[in-house]
Order: C-alpha cells, then sequence, then structure tokens
C-alpha cells in the first residue's frame, strides 16, 4: 500500500526544501559595508577600484585631496 503525503505536509515540506534557494536573499539584506577613499582627482586607478567596490556592493565615500601624503601618515601608512 502506498502512503501519500497530507496537502499541507506537502506544503511545509516543500517550504523547508525551498529556503536553501532564499538564503542569498537573506544575505542581502544587511547594510552595505561603508568606505571612505582619500584620492587625488585625477587619479584613474583609484576610480576604478572605487567603481569596482561600489560594483560588489560596498557604500563608497570619495575624499578628492592634492596629496595623499598627510592623510596617508595621519592612518600610519607613510
Amino acid at each position: 500500500m502506498k502512503k501519500t503525503l497530507a496537502p499541507t505536509r506537502r506544503l511545509v515540506l516543500a517550504a523547508v526544501l525551498c529556503l536553501p534557494l532564499y538564503a542569498p536573499a537573506f544575505a542581502l539584506a544587511q547594510p552595505a559595508p561603508k568606505v571612505q577613499v582619500w584620492k587625488t582627482p585625477t587619479c584613474g586607478c583609484c576610480e576604478d577600484w572605487v567603481k569596482h567596490m561600489r560594483d560588489n556592493g560596498f557604500e563608497v565615500t570619495t575624499h578628492d585631496v592634492q596629496d595623499t601624503g598627510p592623510v596617508r601618515r595621519n592612518a600610519g601608512m607613510a
């Protein structure tokens, strides 16, 4: 004799089996990481990097400065 699932149980089972399909949507609901970039106005590689970060979900704020040296020293990078 073949047993069949009740319609309610089928619905619950289908919902549980579909949860992994929705996991990426839950991950996207997180706020975008915030990044601040200090760069010179004419730096093409910085612009490419900013575009890459934005395309990959980062919220980027840029600060154009004529000389990044003081900013780098203040951040302990120079």
